[in-house]
């Protein structure tokens, strides 16, 4: 697995304000009662240990509160798979330096991917918010063509393929998606079913599993039965962040972070009380944004996000920007060999076009709970992150930049986990969802 180009990005927690306003419990940060403007980095599983922490000192500081309303570790966390994501896949695309997609001399290509995908559960007074927290790239590790023998190119020697007088440009990424999302156990176990119908192999039946909830749950006619305490519950259940979203077709640089900040703040009125526990007043506020920029430009790109109904998630689909890209492909140079590759095309393009894909994403709910004993069920909570990797070329013959998208090559990629969860109401009728064992 080649790793040289994963992209690492982090968590972000509110550390310190300098607020005027005291904080009302002794031990705890002003910042957690009043907001703040200065970030540090964390690992996300870092984030829930001070959160937890923070929310220990204010039980405390209510003095005296029984085990029946004392309620810890609000904020629980998991990584799928507990480590970084790796797969390989081998892609054959036709070369884009030669006349008409020839299937001459075709390109075989190793796409390595590397995923870190992290939960976060923040479980509150009769609400409850989730952060999905993706880390990762693709990237082009090996192409490999056939002439006389195989001719070999690795790591920052693999370029796309283009002669501009024959009017192609091979190997690039047009189409790549990422679709973020949540469901309820029901359509879960409904997916699983019919992996089960089709398959008695245990990983082909977990491959179509994730495989039909994600398309379930994409599905704008179908997807309300994705959400946790079921379609008539919609009204609760709320996609409150997003990243990355929309771009500009028209020439506008994609705005990709190669670093995520993520902050909260606790404020309340944590008044002393035998039986409030951390229902006295607590509320949590959630924060996103962006640390710093990407040194790439992303101008030859374009991002579409289609947020689903009901809340259940976003996708992400990436696109050429056919203007841009052929406006600076008057600015290439050729490698001088038979094979007619782009030596400087990070630099007019950005490696992003063909060689190392960002996937840093995140996505955030909050799940509200009424009277209504029904309004949270305990169940398993299901997160998931579908991939699809799409290589293509382009045809220029006549002027224009055109997408032959009867040769686009795609290969998905589909992982979740499922989260046990147990609903429960504290003396003063609050509600809390809280995580237990993971079941991965």
């Amino acid at each position: 697995m080649n790793k040289k180009y994963f992209k690492m990005s982090y968590v972000a927690l509110v550390v310190a304000s300098g607020l005027a306003n005291a904080s009302p419990v002794i031990g705890v940060d002003d910042a957690y009662f009043t907001g703040a403007d200065e970030y540090f980095v964390v690992d996300p599983r870092t984030a829930c240990d001070i959160f937890n922490q923070k929310v220990s000192y204010i039980n405390n500081a209510l003095g005296g509160i029984d085990d029946t309303a004392h309620i810890d570790n609000l904020c629980r966390t998991v990584r799928i798979n507990d480590g970084q994501i790796e797969d390989s896949y081998n892609l054959t695309t036709v070369n884009g330096a030669y006349a008409h997609g020839s299937s001459s001399y075709p390109i075989t290509e190793q796409i390595d991917v590397a995923r870190t995908i992290d939960i976060l559960m923040f479980s509150q007074s009769n609400k409850t918010d989730y952060v999905l927290i993706v880390n990762g790239s693709i990237d082009v590790s090996k192409q490999q063509a056939v002439w006389g023998g195989v001719v070999e190119w690795n790591d920052e020697n693999v370029l796309p393929f283009f002669w501009y007088r024959e009017g192609y440009l091979g190997q690039v990424f047009h189409g790549n998606s990422q679709f973020n999302y949540m469901s309820g156990e029901s359509e879960y176990k409904m997916s699983k079913k019919r992996a089960e119908s089709e398959s008695n192999n245990t990983n082909e039946i977990e491959r179509l599993t994730w495989k039909y909830l994600s398309e379930t749950c994409e599905n704008g006619d179908l997807n309300a039965y994705c959400i946790p305490q079921g379609y008539k519950f919609g009204d609760q259940f709320i996609n409150t962040e997003t990243y990355p979203s929309s771009t500009n077709a028209n020439g506008k640089t994609v705005d990709i972070a190669n670093s995520t900040s993520f902050s909260f703040d606790i404020s309340g009125s944590f008044e002393a009380s035998k039986s409030d526990g951390p229902s006295a007043g607590l509320s949590v506020g959630f924060g996103f944004s962006k640390t710093k920029e990407s040194s790439q430009t992303h101008d030859v790109m374009t991002l579409t996000s289609v947020g689903q109904g009901n809340d259940v998630g976003t996708k992400v689909t990436q696109r050429i920007n056919t203007l841009a890209l052929g406006n600076a492909a008057d600015n290439y140079q050729a490698s001088g060999d038979s094979w007619n590759r782009v030596v400087n095309a990070a630099e007019i393009w950005g490696e992003d076009l063909y060689r190392s894909y960002p996937l840093d994403s995140y996505e955030a709910w909050q799940e509200n709970y009424t009277s209504d004993r029904r309004s949270c069920k305990s169940q398993a909570i299901i997160f998931g992150n579908s991939l699809t990797i799409a290589r293509t070329h382009l045809n220029m013959y006549g002027g224009s930049w055109k997408i032959q998208d009867e040769d686009i090559k795609t290969v998905e990629s589909n992982y979740g986990v499922t989260i046990d969860t147990k609903c429960t109401v504290d003396d003063n009728g609050q509600t809390f969802r809280v995580m237990q064992d993971t079941l991965l």
